[in-house]
């Protein structure tokens, strides 16, 4: 009997780590999006070098972005780095809600141009399916320290980028609040322009996410992500370091 009841706590415990945090800011509106299938063309992997030291690099596991001091972000751990919706959004400030009528949230990387300030990576976004089928380009351009990573959907309502979640996940006030954001979901406050902030992680990243006109959502509620919601067709985070790294391990 006690070994049967440590088995069955010990499946509680799982569950918990399964279901609680989705729970978490349920009715925050903001749609649980779970990244797809990543695939990516040989041609198209491999890092990108810039001048002062930062690069890129595209894998099967995804993005990784660092400057010379270490690494500033990385898309999610083998999955889509991005994820497309039509839909609309229903409401205003907190109590916004995300309606969709098509999710495509697999992303396949065919190809890939650089120069010294530009890398762009070329390919589509598309469904289980494949009914739903979008063009997608990533641009990630850095210059004098300061990333931009800039995503267009060819024929969406909005784009959601998937993030790997890193520790000390902080907001900046009054965009979101200015506490660690773990386990929920927050719809941010379009006050300040694109180039603002709005979250710090524990890597010392600033992130400003655009166009700061839109509706815009941080997910954090399940394990091993940050997920960015921006209700655009063409969206942008940028990247600043505020203080050097902690020690990481490859993905």
């Amino acid at each position: 009997m006690v070994a049967f009841a440590l088995a069955m706590a010990g499946v509680l415990v799982l569950a918990g780590m399964t279901w609680i945090p989705p729970l978490l800011g349920k009715d925050s509106g903001v749609h649980v999006t779970r990244p797809g299938l990543l695939t990516v063309d040989e041609i198209a992997t491999g890092e990108v070098d810039f001048p002062d030291g930062a690069s890129i690099t595209l894998s099967q596991q995804g993005f990784r972005l660092a400057d010379a001091a270490g690494v500033l972000l990385d898309t999610v751990i083998q999955g889509s780095p991005v994820t497309a919706f039509t839909g609309t959004v229903t409401g205003s400030g907190g109590k916004r809600r995300e309606d969709l009528t098509t999710v495509a949230s697999n992303v396949r990387i065919e190809h890939r141009l650089s120069d010294d300030e530009l890398a762009r990576f070329t390919g589509y976004v598309y469904d289980d399916t494949e009914r739903v089928k979008h063009a997608l380009t990533i641009d990630i351009a850095e210059k004098d320290g300061r990333f931009r990573f800039i995503v267009v959907v060819k024929g969406v309502d909005a784009v959601v980028v998937h993030l790997r979640f890193d520790h000390d996940t902080v907001g900046y006030a009054p965009s979101v609040p200015d506490r660690n954001l773990a386990d929920r979901a927050w719809w941010v406050k379009n006050v300040w322009p694109a180039s603002t902030p709005i979250f710090t992680t524990v890597r010392g990243v600033s992130v400003a996410l655009g166009p700061a006109t839109v509706d815009r959502a941080l997910d954090l509620r399940e394990p091993g992500r940050t997920d960015v919601h921006l209700w655009s067709d063409r969206v942008e985070l940028g990247l600043t370091r505020l203080r050097p790294p902690v020690a990481d391990s490859e993905p």
